[in-house]
């Protein structure tokens, strides 16, 4: 249930083109904004399901980084063990598996606004740890979400919840696939679910 929440935070973000790099907290609330106003009942906003779907994978894309995403969530050793082509068809399925794990549930969310708080965050060089709670029903979590810098903008790389990172989440339930068959073996094994 805690990732799912999590993965719900983790999904709402968006790109915002800016001249100057906006503090990552900001730039996360503005995110969550705007994907939860697409997350909205279909009567509000006259778009059909299947296309607020399209523009919250279109805006996830610009903010989550899914291929450093993937790369930590399989180790070093399975990731460099692995051809190109590997890791590129790996990358597309981990994106793939992450939306569709989570991806109904945003859809299904109206109260967003209400439910996260965000903290001041923690910048070091050009990375930054933003701190949060979500309130769901009657209970309380904490967590954080991973950013860096690249390029003007930000780009999300892990999230925590209650201290538990996703990334470490990912490659508990990834490796005994990875010891069997290494990064080909755990892309099927993606597919299939």
């Amino acid at each position: 249930m805690r990732w799912k929440l999590f993965g719900f935070g983790l999904m709402i973000s968006a790109f915002v083109h800016a001249e100057a790099l906006p503090a990552p907290d900001a730039f996360l609330q503005q995110a969550f904004d705007t994907l939860t106003s697409y997350a909205q009942p279909i009567s509000v906003n006259l778009r059909t399901t299947h296309d607020s779907q399209i523009l919250i994978q279109q805006l996830v894309d610009d903010i989550v980084d899914f291929k450093l995403m993937a790369q930590l969530s399989v180790g070093r050793s399975a990731w460099t063990e692995a051809t190109p082509e590997v890791q590129t068809e790996f990358v597309e399925t981990f994106r793939n598996h992450v939306f569709t794990t989570y991806l109904s549930q945003l859809m299904d969310y109206q109260a967003a606004s209400d439910a996260i708080t965000w903290g001041a965050p923690v910048l070091r060089s050009n990375k930054a740890k933003v701190p949060i709670q979500i309130r769901a029903g009657g209970s309380e979590l904490s967590g954080a979400f991973k950013l860096y810098a690249n390029q003007s903008r930000w780009r999300v790389y892990d999230a925590t919840v209650d201290g538990v990172s996703l990334v470490s989440a990912f490659r508990v339930q990834f490796s005994r696939a990875l010891k069997t068959g290494g990064l080909p073996e755990l892309t099927l094994s993606l597919v299939k679910k």
